[in-house]
């Protein structure tokens, strides 16, 4: 058990455990993009087209964040409904 009071991680996600206590945190992912996502969408509107903002995309990252993988990015792509 993680919790003393027993409410383990479905109270997290599930119905609020009181009324009391209304708050019920999103779920990691369900409204959040990765870092590099923002870029791409300028780049893909300045550029006009997925492999000219692509080849773009490493010189227009912001410090810190990493380059996605191609699968990945296109796994986002397509959840954001741009491919």
């Amino acid at each position: 058990m993680l919790e003393p009071d027993g409410l383990g991680l479905s109270a997290l996600v599930g119905e609020p455990p009181c009324a009391r206590c209304p708050y019920r945190p999103a779920l990691p992912g369900a409204n959040t993009v990765p870092a590099w996502v923002l870029p791409m969408m300028r780049l893909l509107r300045e550029r006009g087209t997925l492999a000219r903002a692509w080849a773009a995309l490493p010189a227009n990252l912001p410090p810190g964040v990493a380059m996605p993988g191609e699968e990945e990015a296109a796994v986002a792509l397509l959840r954001l409904g741009l491919v």
